[in-house]
């Protein structure tokens, strides 16, 4: 069987196969945070937590902005210009 699909076929499949189950873990550590959080914030203490990021951002971190300040800004500006602001 590993002749007809080769090494990167199964290679791939060893990869996801990883990824996934370390997503899983992710998710159920932090659900598991979640829900310590909410058990703190509602213990009526003097502190209170929150979660910085999402599972979301966490497991899909979005893209780096590369522009720099100025760019951004000239972007901006020239997308008011063509809508006539």
């Amino acid at each position: 069987m590993l002749d007809v699909m080769g090494r990167p076929y199964v290679m791939d499949f060893v990869e996801d196969y990883y990824l996934r189950q370390v997503k899983k873990e992710i998710a159920v550590q932090y659900i598991a945070e979640c829900a310590r959080l909410c058990v703190i914030n509602t213990a009526m203490g003097e502190e209170r937590y929150t979660m910085d990021k999402s599972l979301k951002d966490i497991l899909e971190p979005p893209p780096e902005e590369t522009r720099t300040g100025k760019e951004v800004i000239d972007h901006i500006k020239q997308m008011l210009t063509e809508l006539g602001a």
